[in-house]
């Protein structure tokens, strides 16, 4: 075999596991990015939307038609065990006085509660 074939012949070799990286590295982004997906939940009630960050344990709304003008707020929350279930509770917000009761009934659902605020 002459030089060229044998760096002909690795080219080959390192051209087909390069690819193979790249399709590796693009499945592992996108499973990434399907667990940040599951971490994160956003909710709707009738007047006002928001999301849920379970990774990080806060969260935020806002009003639909008003945005931050028609009421809007963030909060955190810890999470504890309870008969065996995964129990969220509210701990502190901002830039609200109250959460709206239909925050509050769209929390409820994701079982996060705001007993302890």
């Amino acid at each position: 075999m002459t030089d060229r074939e044998i760096i002909a012949h690795w080219k080959l070799h390192y051209d087909r596991v390069a690819e193979e990286l790249r399709e590796a590295n693009f499945q592992i982004s996108k499973m990434k990015e399907q667990i940040r997906r599951l971490k994160v939940t956003r909710f709707e009630s009738m007047t006002y939307y928001g999301e849920i960050d379970f990774e990080n344990g806060r969260g935020w709304f806002e009003d639909k038609e008003y945005g931050e003008e028609g009421g809007c707020g963030s909060y955190q929350f810890d999470s504890i065990v309870k008969d065996g279930e995964i129990r969220h509770t509210i701990f502190d917000y901002d830039n609200c006085y109250d959460i709206p009761k239909e925050v509050k009934s769209a929390l409820m659902q994701h079982k996060i509660f705001a007993e302890d605020v």
